[in-house]
């Protein structure tokens, strides 16, 4: 792992998530730990992380901060660097976590964006990075804003939905 970013301390994870914004990131392997990712297994109720930390690439985060629109085959969100904080360190308390694919995840956070669209982290479990081929990490592919949020829960099929807060 080239880089690690302690969920725990705020203002310095804040800080090192805005430097991968910046056009001058290097490609790196980034690993956040404190996310205790292994806590949400007790509020879904079956175990789906086997690990607690987040890892991703540095060029992921590079794209999610860039300017909300569509360049050639990337789809840029516009998040802030604190929005992907809080997303990150509220994940464990999610609205709603539901399958995408095989070995994919997603969790709805209750963090929204300026928009109020609740924003999203998509996981694959048991993936691996650039530099380590064979991690077995949970990898963030996105972090995204989700408009009409309850329209796609209504369109998952039996099964697909891990877990659903009772809060709206």
């Amino acid at each position: 792992m080239n880089k690690r970013i302690n969920i725990g301390d705020k203002e310095k994870a804040i800080n090192d998530i805005h430097q991968f914004g910046q056009k001058s990131y290097q490609a790196v392997d980034i690993e956040f730990f404190n996310v205790h990712l292994k806590d949400l297994n007790e509020t879904c109720g079956k175990k789906i992380f086997d690990k607690n930390n987040l890892y991703v690439r540095s060029s992921t985060l590079w794209e999610l901060m860039q300017p909300e629109g569509n360049k050639g085959k990337h789809n840029y969100h516009g998040l802030t660097d604190e929005n992907i904080y809080n997303v990150l360190k509220t994940s464990t308390k999610p609205y709603c976590v539901y399958y995408s694919r095989d070995s994919r995840i997603v969790i709805s956070t209750y963090v929204e964006n300026i928009r109020n669209e609740k924003i999203q982290i998509v996981i694959e479990l048991h993936a691996s990075l650039e530099n380590y081929r064979n991690a077995n990490v949970n990898k963030i592919v996105s972090i995204y804003p989700k408009k009409n949020i309850l329209n796609k829960l209504d369109s998952l099929v039996n099964g697909e939905i891990i877990y659903r807060s009772d809060e709206q």
